[in-house]
């Protein structure tokens, strides 16, 4: 099999030497040998760990550098900027597109340097890399299920703060901020509804929302949109759950394996000669 000395906390000597200078001295001296990971089954791991790390580190690493590229790159902002002229979405703020920008390149910049910490760890078989990539995972694995377990008790009330939110903040300053009223005036003519719960959260509703008043709909015949919005994710809940799931199993795969790779590597180091 494959083997390799790290030279870390130890000193270099070469093997044939080091043998004649301990024969000729008498003295037994203890040579710590850091191979790596043997057995069939712990190299399976490594190498799908190592791939899989890859994967993350390549699709991070292109998914940033794409999303700097289209920020800061004048002929691509230009394009950009006609193409939203000449389509439905005209009064959407450039700011906002460099602003989903910038979180994408910050999401691709996690993937790139779990990813790099993965390889790493994986192919030096370094104690401390893996360590810190366990350590990143492991953070990023219990927020999102203390978030997760946090949603899951509190929805009713994150769901009645945000309708109580919209209301107040966005709808309440319709008339006072050209900007919220541009962008609810989109909200409402496209996914035809209107206010945050209804017709009623206007004293006057606005054209965008087309509402009708009559007696067989004495509140107006058009839902709210934080309201329509919380149908949206209530009406998608298994495919968010089943995306969920799939980070959590990924990330738990991950911190096994990675803790797998530290024992296998923590036996080898202890063979002594």
């Amino acid at each position: 099999y494959f083997s390799c000395t790290y030279d870390f906390c130890l000193t270099k000597r070469a093997g044939k030497k080091w043998e004649e200078t301990s024969k000729t001295s008498g003295k037994s001296d203890s040579k710590v040998v850091l191979r790596m990971v043997v057995g069939c089954a712990n190299k399976c791991i490594k190498y799908t760990f190592f791939f899989f790390n890859f994967l993350f580190f390549v699709f991070g690493g292109t998914v940033c550098g794409l999303a700097l590229l289209v920020r800061f790159d004048n002929a691509i902002q230009k394009r950009l900027g006609d193409l939203l002229l000449q389509s439905n979405m005209h009064t959407v703020e450039i700011n906002d597109l460099y602003l989903a920008l910038y979180i994408i390149a910050s999401l691709g910049l996690v993937l790139f340097v779990l990813g790099f910490f993965g390889c790493c760890g994986a192919f030096c078989e370094q104690l401390c890399v893996i360590g810190l990539y366990f350590t990143v995972v492991a953070i990023l694995f219990v927020v999102e299920l203390a978030g997760a377990i946090y949603l899951l008790v509190n929805k009713e009330n994150i769901k009645n703060s945000f309708i109580n939110t919209f209301r107040t903040t966005i709808v309440g300053n319709y008339y006072k901020n050209q900007y919220i009223r541009q962008q609810l005036d989109l909200l409402q003519s496209e996914a035809h509804c209107c206010g945050a719960t209804g017709c009623t959260n206007y004293q006057s509703p606005p054209p965008s929302c087309g509402c009708v008043f009559s007696p067989q709909h004495p509140q107006g015949n058009v839902i709210g949109c934080a309201v329509k919005i919380v149908d949206i994710f209530e009406n998608n809940i298994v495919i968010i759950i089943v995306v969920a799931a799939a980070i959590f199993i990924v990330e738990l795969i991950a911190l096994i394996f990675s803790c797998i790779i530290c024992s296998a590597v923590r036996e080898q180091r202890n063979v002594t000669y």
